[in-house]
């Protein structure tokens, strides 16, 4: 990862100066090359524009770069957080213990699942506090983020939510992050809704989460924006039409969400 500018730079035989030259600085290039945690994100554009190359592709390229690590660990977490496999929690934990960002989220999860709220949130704090270090993230950076958001206090929250936003529109073609895009707008409208109430403003974020589920195509998470938007608004029809989505894709999440929202 650390060289992958460079290797980029070198692959389309431009030297240093061609690149930095009138957008930073000699030094601070420099350090992009060297370690691209170093790079802003507005400085990371105007890099990839110099070496022609769209964000996109960028994207496309880090997702073979970066170590299989990465993407093995979020599948691993995916499944293990859909199945609540406690045992296969307790293996990725044990396997993550040299690696503290990933070790103290993964305790998170085992805390939430737990009903350990404040175990949860310290743990979130340890990954929020080294995270908000960083300068650029990176996708498995944002997918960590889209877990624990909503452990912190309100206006914390909302300026992770901020960050969040900008960030999955950056990386949600990377390793299939669409879902985890989907599934933090219906969380963050939750998060908001039991702060504020069934406000506008969580409307905002359930809407956008049905958009984006209507958009790939995820049958469940439509539903679930649906009996959430129906909820807020007080509208049958909606609630109705959410019921038989999720009767189609997903009958188990079904009972659970008609008892969240007070519906039979």
């Amino acid at each position: 990862m650390d060289s992958l500018i460079k290797e980029i730079r070198e692959s389309r035989s431009l030297k240093k100066i061609d690149v930095y030259d009138g957008i930073i600085s000699k030094d601070l290039y420099n350090k992009i090359e060297e370690n691209l945690s170093n790079a802003k994100m507005g400085d990371l554009i105007l890099i990839l524009d110099k070496l022609d190359i769209s964000f996109l592709e960028f994207g496309y390229i880090i997702n073979t770069y970066i170590p299989n690590v990465h993407s093995v660990l979020i599948k691993d977490m995916r499944t293990t957080f859909i199945s609540s496999n406690a045992s296969k929690l307790e293996g990725l934990i044990s396997k993550f213990k040299t690696n503290p960002t990933t070790y103290y989220l993964l305790l998170s999860v085992k805390a939430i699942t737990e009903n350990k709220l404040d175990d949860a949130h310290k743990y979130a704090r340890c990954v929020w506090e080294k995270l908000q270090e960083y300068d650029t993230y990176f996708p498995h950076d944002v997918y960590y983020l889209a877990q624990i958001f909503y452990l912190f206090p309100f206006k914390e929250g909302l300026n992770i939510i901020d960050i969040l936003k900008k960030q999955l529109d950056y990386w949600r073609e990377f390793d299939n992050l669409k879902v985890t895009e989907v599934s933090f707008y219906l969380n963050a409208g939750r998060y908001i809704e039991e702060t504020e109430g069934k406000s506008a403003h969580a409307l905002e974020y359930y809407y956008k989460g049905l958009e984006l589920s209507k958009r790939n195509d995820f049958g469940r998470y439509t539903g679930i924006a649906l009996l959430r938007i129906g909820s807020v608004e007080n509208d049958q029809a909606r609630i109705q039409e959410g019921k038989t989505v999720l009767e189609i894709f997903d009958p188990d999440i079904l009972a659970v969400m008609l008892k969240d929202i007070g519906e039979s």
